[in-house]
């Protein structure tokens, strides 16, 4: 069975699908932390 190496050049789709995955994880991670530093901090009445 041949195997062919896929290009990036041939697949930016599939890459920009990637990178916004990634993208979204940390800015997901980021925004639930300021979630969670912004009830913390929150003075009781």
């Amino acid at each position: 069975m041949a195997c062919c190496s896929a290009n990036s050049q041939e697949y930016t789709g599939m890459l920009d699908s990637v990178i916004g995955i990634i993208e979204l994880c940390t800015h997901t991670a980021h925004i639930a932390a300021l979630a969670i530093h912004h009830h913390l901090c929150q003075k009781s009445i």
